[in-house]
């Protein structure tokens, strides 16, 4: 950590810790547009959202890079259907995500019964209002209070938002 007067060497190792996501979604690719929306909604109330579509990039290590993902988030938000029901990648994730104690937020997108492992867990409807009331009431109510008020603002916009992740060594 640097000290008054000493300056602080960046690499991409401390900025690739600025942008690991407060909000992880899950979804069935069939889902895309309800993630899609449910990211941007997420996103404007100033949560920083991570999702395949949005933040793979073309050579990412993509089973590393969602393990570091989930990992990192407060909360993994599930979109459940019937295709996310079939799909062995989003009950990887659900799975992932409870063996590591982060929050999982189910959202229904139909009629479809919830995952085993998800039985005992509160589930929502798709209501974009009522998700943010419940991401708001997790663990990150406080940090997006915080980041708030602070007036931190960085040369460029995606190392902005995740105050409680102080990685930069």
């Amino acid at each position: 950590m640097a000290h008054a007067g000493q300056l602080s060497l960046i690499t991409a190792d401390s900025l690739e810790a600025w942008r690991l996501a407060d909000i992880f979604i899950s979804y069935s690719s069939r889902d895309r547009s309800k993630a899609d929306e449910l990211a941007k909604h997420i996103a404007l109330q100033g949560y920083s959202v991570w999702w395949d579509r949005a933040d793979l990039q073309a050579g990412d290590a993509w089973r590393a890079r969602i393990d570091k993902e989930i990992q990192s988030a407060s909360t993994l938000v599930a979109l459940w259907s019937t295709s996310a029901a079939q799909s062995e990648w989003v009950r990887d994730e659900i799975k992932r995500a409870q063996d590591q104690g982060i929050r999982v937020l189910p959202v229904l997108l139909d009629n479809t019964l919830p995952a085993p492992e998800m039985k005992n867990v509160q589930q929502l409807r798709y209501d974009l209002a009522e998700i943010v009331r419940e991401v708001r009431t997790g663990p990150l109510s406080s940090i997006a209070e915080a980041s708030a008020l602070a007036s931190v603002q960085l040369a460029r916009p995606e190392f902005v938002g995740n105050i409680k992740r102080n990685r930069i060594n």
